[in-house]
């Protein structure tokens, strides 16, 4: 029997970092279980027609394509054109130049759906998306949603969820949503008595500014990812607030992850289409339309109080599934990559 070999392909270093080396580990992981031997390279120089090649961008398609590898797997993170069109930071673009940069990225990802053997999706939205947009039809696929994180069931403790307190992790760019952020949480401090809220952020004098010009008193800091784990532990609400649109439709930012292995009650707008399918029915988390509707929620589980072993309960039942790396391997071995 010849050797399998799995290359897993990205040409720069940051394409494999903290946000995204656990689900690509899952994929090797998976790889292995099938029999095959799994490496990391850099140059498609390194791949063989004898070779399984996992990609993380529609764009590496046209760099491994013509090495004519037996197969290329290739993990969709979010759908580039329209992120690039929506959030392109360089306000000196014009509308035609953001167009063509998306016509541009459309090819790719065409191109990408078209040659591609295998695909990973991170939502149900992001396959129905690409079968509008492109009408994909292929059955080539798997979906698993961006996560980098397990339970800590050292964060649920009843200190923690005596008093509510509110957390911010983030940016403030504007697809962020940092000043509607604040907006809730203005109405929230109204009905709830002694909230509290903490910024984590590198842009800490911008927040400030942000913060003063609304009138709201909160702790602004900087922590390290290396603590940032810790810290989201000391916190019973997060904030996840997010624009309509096609990219927050189809994504599945990591940040509800971390929220909720750290045992964060999350409030989030239900825009999101896997957190709306997956999450917004739980007992424990507070979706809200773009209207900010949704906070009598929140306001009646602050006025019965509740369980520490039911959030924990509930939230290890997610874990056991939609952010389970073992219950996707499962699924992923009865599949043939």
């Amino acid at each position: 029997m010849k050797n399998m070999n799995c290359k897993i392909y990205y040409p720069v270093d940051w394409m494999y970092n903290d946000a995204t080396a656990f689900y690509i580990d899952i994929m090797a992981d998976a790889m292995e279980q099938k029999g095959y031997a799994v490496t990391h390279v850099k140059t498609p120089s390194e791949i063989t027609q004898e070779d399984t090649v996992i990609i993380i961008s529609a764009v590496d398609t046209r760099a491994v394509l013509p090495r004519n590898p037996k197969k290329i797997i290739c993990w969709f993170q979010g759908i580039a054109p329209e992120e690039k069109y929506y959030f392109n930071q360089d306000k000196s673009l014009g509308k035609m130049a953001r167009i063509r940069i998306f016509l541009k990225q459309s090819f790719f990802e065409w191109y990408a759906l078209r040659h591609c053997d295998f695909n990973f999706f991170v939502s149900n939205a992001m396959l129905k998306y690409y079968r509008r947009k492109y009408c994909y039809r292929k059955n080539n696929w798997f979906i698993m949603p961006c996560f980098n994180q397990l339970l800590n069931l050292n964060a649920f403790t009843a200190e923690k969820y005596a008093k509510p307190s509110f957390v911010y992790a983030g940016s403030l760019d504007g697809w962020q949503c940092f000043d509607n952020t604040l907006e809730i949480y203005k109405k929230i401090s109204h009905r709830v008595q002694g909230c509290s809220l903490t910024i984590l952020t590198g842009a800490q004098d911008q927040a400030r500014a942000i913060l003063k010009r609304y009138g709201i008193e909160a702790e602004v800091k900087y922590v390290t990812r290396d603590k940032i784990d810790k810290e989201l532990s000391k916190y019973k609400y997060g904030f996840i607030i997010r624009q309509e649109n096609p990219v927050n439709k189809v994504a599945t930012p990591t940040k509800m992850n971390s929220y909720l292995a750290n045992g964060i009650i999350p409030i989030f707008t239900d825009v999101i289409g896997a957190f709306k399918e997956n999450l917004a029915t739980l007992k424990y988390s507070v979706p809200l339309t773009t209207e900010n509707e949704g906070l009598e929620k929140l306001f009646k589980l602050e006025k019965n109080g509740f369980s520490v072993d039911d959030v924990k309960a509930e939230y290890q039942k997610v874990f056991a599934t939609f952010y389970s790396r073992e219950y996707y391997l499962r699924l992923l071995a009865k599949i043939e990559l």
